[in-house]
């Protein structure tokens, strides 16, 4: 099972090199002749940069990482970053050398045809890989080893994501006995038994000479072995590794956006993209917006709002108001709203539905106070109630709140009715914010901008 395991990595990696000579070629040739190009040496010399280059691009962006189940939005993302990437070097080549034969339609041609061979590629690819999966072709056998909690979280992340290519065989108990030996004996039979290929280890940290057999085991019997320490609930995601001394030290919480670049980065991408969203949109939908609600209902047509932002301190917070201005006025209220809620209004019912509701936020982002991607702002009274719900709630104010977010694509919008079933919701929906500030980059926030645009084509209703 090994090799074949390898053998469709190897079939990952050439199939995407044959896609990138083949793009490269193709826009070659229609960008001039191909007796031209037989006669110049740099042509050829590029694509060997390109092709050397491939395999670390590829391992940088984590292409082929065999447990990650990677959205399709997050494989268009990954694809066009590393068609990007090579278009980049084959620009910076051309100015080195200032070779002529390169001109700027096969720049073109050739990031275009790259991405969609690409994307072309990988969904064919993965229909086959699902169908040989189906028929139990490349799919690896996987036990978890542990007694723990997170040994059965482990099983169930594999049991629910088939997609992976594991079949999970079982937990093992590998609880710690005075006769080691005949604990490794028996670990071993197992493994032989279930013909299992690979394995994640679940021990305490403390166990060092338990992870050592068992790691030991693995190695005699040549299969794959992974160890998920039993500290792994406190990390972030993109956890930092420091030295005091000799001495590493972990960092618990990450913040990528502490970092002055990063915030500038973003700042300037909300400028640009609220700018654009202004000279295309805003200028006229808003006044139509706005005289459709008055004609509606009683009342101004902006709802303004306070809400908590970054470090916790509270902002004017803009909205079209779709509510009557009875229910409008209700600032202390905790009551969920639903879709068939009485308190919405004609027109308003359907600003929420097609998110357009949300569309003054713009004047937020354009102040400082929000940004295009990040945690949404709750009400003041939400909050309250939340804090009380979830204790490390305080954790999402490191960052703006946003226009939309990872939370809010992912399906975890308003409140349930059930009070018990609405504290599950809510720290769900806290757990995802958290995630996006610890794993925050600037293609993660285009893929979120992205399933924004799409779940609204599909009108699903965004806010919060």
């Amino acid at each position: 099972m090994i090799n074949n395991q390898k053998s469709i990595h190897t079939s990952r990696v050439l199939s995407d090199l044959i896609v990138l000579n083949i793009s490269f070629i193709l826009s070659a040739v229609m960008a001039q002749s191909w007796e031209t190009l037989l006669f110049r040496d740099n042509m050829f010399i590029l694509l060997l940069i390109l092709n050397i280059l491939w395999s670390p691009l590829a391992n940088l962006f984590k292409l082929y990482d065999e447990f990650i189940n990677w959205a399709p939005s997050a494989v268009i993302l990954n694809l066009f970053k590393i068609a990007l990437v090579q278009t980049i070097i084959a620009v910076f080549f051309i100015f080195i050398y200032r070779e002529g034969l390169f001109t700027r339609i096969f720049i073109i041609e050739f990031s275009t045809s790259l991405f969609f061979l690409l994307l072309l590629k990988q969904y064919i690819f993965r229909k086959l890989l699902k169908l040989l999966r189906a028929k139990g072709i490349n799919v690896r056998n996987l036990a978890v080893i542990g007694i723990g909690e997170q040994a059965k979280q482990l099983a169930s992340v594999i049991k629910t994501n088939p997609q992976l290519g594991f079949n999970f065989v079982g937990i093992i108990e590998n609880a710690a006995s005075n006769d080691a030996t005949k604990n490794m004996e028996k670990l071993e039979k197992s493994i032989l038994e279930k013909k299992i290929d690979t394995i994640l280890i679940e021990v305490e940290a403390h166990e060092t000479e338990s992870i050592k057999q068992v790691i030991r085991v693995a190695d005699r019997l040549a299969i794959s072995s992974y160890l998920v320490p039993d500290y792994s609930q406190f990390l972030a995601h993109k956890f930092k590794m420091h030295y005091l001394g000799e001495f590493p030290i972990i960092s618990f919480r990450n913040n990528a956006l502490d970092e002055f670049q990063f915030r500038i980065i973003k700042r300037i991408f909300d400028l640009v993209f609220a700018s654009i969203i202004l000279v295309t949109v805003a200028w006229w939908l808003f006044p139509i917006i706005a005289i459709l609600i008055k004609l509606d209902s009683r009342g101004p047509a902006l709802f303004i709002q306070k809400r908590n932002g970054q470090k916790y301190k509270s902002f004017s917070f803009y909205k079209f108001r779709t509510m009557t201005l009875t229910a409008s006025k209700e600032t202390n209220s905790t009551k969920p709203t639903s879709e068939e809620d009485d308190r919405i209004t004609k027109v308003g019912r359907f600003l929420r539905k097609s998110n357009l509701d949300e569309l003054p936020q713009i004047l937020n982002i354009f102040l400082g106070n929000m940004s295009v991607v990040g945690p949404r702002p709750h009400t003041l009274p939400f909050d309250k109630l939340y804090a009380d719900m979830v204790e490390i709630i305080k954790l999402r104010y490191r960052v703006k709140p946003g226009l939309t977010g990872w939370a809010q694509i992912h399906g975890f919008r308003g409140d349930k009715l059930n009070p018990d079933e609405n504290k599950r919701w809510t720290a769900e929906r806290i757990k995802f914010d958290n995630w996006y500030i610890e794993n925050w980059s600037f293609w993660l926030d285009i893929q979120i901008i992205f399933s924004t645009f799409w779940q609204m084509i599909q009108r699903k209703n965004l806010g919060n």
